[in-house]
């Protein structure tokens, strides 16, 4: 990944299209935060703040519908052309302008880095949960 500056702003090339399946998303390290990149089934892509503002979790392991993320976490879900929350009371997500190369290159725009990149309180997101498997839980 590399960053390119352009005036008061900065692109960050993320690699090629190909990295993300359609119908699915990505998250990506920007400006030492995470960023989340989708490719919806139409060809759109989307890109916002990799964490669930609600609990922290992975947006871009959720579930894809149209232009709505589901959270994996706990369910609620947002609309990626606005950030906003659909029919739950949570913070809407921050929104990154992103759009592809002449060559499929996805990239991503934003200020300096870190400028307008989410900020989590106290210094980082809320850790993820420690999952086990079943299985393991058995002792199979």
């Amino acid at each position: 990944m590399s960053d390119i500056a352009l005036d008061e702003k900065t692109v960050f090339n993320l690699g090629p299209l190909t990295q993300i399946p359609v119908g699915e998303g990505r998250a990506f390290h920007v400006g030492g935060r995470e960023v989340a990149v989708f490719r919806t089934r139409a060809g759109e892509l989307f890109a916002v703040q990799a964490r669930c503002p609600h609990k922290g979790g992975p947006l871009a392991d959720g579930i894809l519908g149209g232009k709505d993320i589901q959270c994996p976490l706990h369910g609620i879900a947002f609309d990626l052309s606005t950030g906003r929350p659909i029919g739950a009371e949570c913070s809407a997500l921050a929104r990154f302008r992103v759009e592809l190369s002449a060559s499929e290159e996805v990239l991503l725009h934003a200020s300096r880095p870190g400028v307008d990149l989410p900020q989590w309180p106290c210094g980082g997101p809320p850790p993820l949960p420690q999952l086990r498997s079943e299985r393991g839980a058995r002792g199979e």
